[in-house]
Parts: structure tokens; sequence; C-alpha cells
């Protein structure tokens, strides 16, 4: 994960993969974020996995039109 800067709410810019990835993979990769997510006891860890879920998520999104 890449960000603009040190601050917290940057958009994510996503990693050109080699091969192109599907709205299914993208899901995927927001649904182990999520589960990492629940098992962290740090706040600020939570909060940034979700918030990389979530990037995953409009990605996906984005990806089926």
């Amino acid at each position: 994960m890449i960000s603009d800067d040190n601050d917290k709410g940057n958009v994510v810019r996503f990693p050109t993969p080699a091969g192109k990835m599907t709205a299914e993979e993208c899901r995927q990769k927001a649904r182990d974020l999520m589960l990492q997510a629940d098992g962290t006891e740090s706040v600020l860890e939570k909060a940034r996995l979700l918030r990389e879920a979530a990037s995953w998520l409009e990605k996906a999104k984005a990806l089926e039109g």
C-alpha cells in the first residue's frame, strides 16, 4: 500500500500487478484484511486495515462497472 503522505486518511494507490485483478480477487483481498483486522488488538492498526479493505471493495465495484 502506497499513500501520498503520512496522513492516515489518504487515498490508497494500488500497485500494478503482473496480471489484472478481477473483482472477485479484490473482494477476497478485502475479506482477508477484514479478518486480519478482527484479530488485532491495536485500534490504529484495525482502522488502517479496514480503510485498506474499503479501498479494495471500491476497486472491485469499479471493475464490475
